[in-house]
């Protein structure tokens, strides 16, 4: 089954949002207040920034090129 181009579109859209929201929410990452998962969650932060601007100039490439 293929995606339709706007389908495609909104699909990178929300997937973006939720990235922006792992991003802006660390206690998402962090699970029961341990210590220890403080540094797992700035890896996690900086790796949902990383997505989020990656599949934001893919898409806003996908969009030039049409």
């Amino acid at each position: 089954m293929k995606l339709s181009s706007t389908s495609y579109i909104i699909a990178k859209i929300i997937f973006i949002i939720v990235a922006i929201y792992l991003f802006l929410n660390p206690e998402v990452f962090v699970t029961k207040g341990y210590q220890l998962s403080v540094d797992g969650a700035v890896i996690c932060r900086g790796i949902s920034l990383i997505c989020a601007i990656n599949m934001a100039s893919n898409l806003l490439d996908n969009i030039y090129k049409r």
